[in-house]
């Protein structure tokens, strides 16, 4: 797996520059194996996945929980993890690799202005999660929510990625063949804006694509496996992990919604909670569901 995210990277930059393009762009990457009774979840960016469990007791609920687990809203029995790593420049050891490299970290503030509720779209099919979330909506209609988001140099959000290739040596043009050979120095691109003082030089990848792992071993006699989330950043924007897995339980198994449709709907209670970014969710019902145990 991580071969495969490298050399995809190092294939999409190339492709950004095949025949005189220019492209600036690019991408985040979140893979999930299932091998030998476990999760294996590979991350490159800021996507996140959970997952989510039932127990046969609550007493099997609160003894995983005290294993890292997290309990969810409205049933003693429901637990649920993230599994995945979000690599951002905010973060301890990605923004000291970023400042050894000559790089800088820089804090922005946004403000999520939802719609107002009597235009929100959602349809008939999602009016039953809308009192879950009546008591933080009268405090958005009082309030500005504020987003803090961490750049690389002013610029990118993220710090690793596929593409984004202005931000790493190997798609840089050499000082020298000598100083490249040596410590991999390169001059930073024009559009970044550098503080005073900065010699516009870096040493290495500002933004690398080495992929991060976790494994996480699927539920034994005493837990039943129940859904798989992936998403990128646009959902987690305007949503915290324990309310996307009480909106999803509630439409894939109150109200017997498929995956698609759940997705579906999600998305756009985002987009009417404030959400402007990139938008992708993948909701896998695994083959250890059993809806009895729910």
């Amino acid at each position: 797996m991580t071969h495969t995210l490298t050399q995809l990277d190092h294939d999409f930059c190339n492709l950004c520059v095949a025949g005189g393009r220019q492209w600036e762009s690019g991408t985040t990457a979140l893979t999930v194996a299932l091998m030998d009774g476990q999760y294996i979840v590979g991350n490159v960016g800021d996507s996140r996945a959970i997952t989510s469990r039932v127990c046969k007791t609550s007493k099997d609920a609160e003894d995983l929980a005290r294993q890292g687990w997290n309990r969810t809203w409205r049933d003693s029995k429901s637990i649920w993890k993230e599994v995945s790593h979000v690599h951002c420049p905010s973060r301890k050891d990605e923004k000291a690799r970023i400042h050894a490299s000559n790089g800088w970290t820089t804090k922005d503030k946004t403000v999520l202005i939802p719609q107002s509720r009597d235009r929100w779209n959602l349809g008939d099919d999602a009016r039953d999660v809308v009192p879950m979330f009546e008591g933080i909506l009268d405090q958005w209609d009082q309030i500005n929510r504020t987003n803090f988001v961490s750049r690389i140099c002013g610029e990118l959000a993220v710090s690793r990625s596929l593409g984004d290739r202005d931000y790493k040596v190997s798609f840089q043009k050499p000082l020298s063949q000598q100083e490249a050979t040596r410590s991999e120095i390169w001059e930073g691109p024009c559009f970044l804006p550098f503080p005073p003082g900065h010699n516009q030089m870096f040493q290495g990848d500002l933004v690398t694509n080495t992929p991060e792992f976790c494994t996480i071993p699927m539920g034994g006699d005493d837990t039943c496996e129940e859904f798989l989330l992936m998403a990128c950043d646009g959902l987690w924007d305007v949503l915290d992990p324990l309310d996307v897995v009480s909106v999803v339980r509630q439409w894939l198994f109150n109200c017997q919604y498929s995956p698609k449709k759940t997705a579906r709907l999600l998305s756009k209670l985002a987009v009417c909670l404030g959400s402007s970014d990139n938008i992708t969710i993948i909701i896998v019902l695994t083959e250890h569901h059993t809806p009895q145990m729910n």
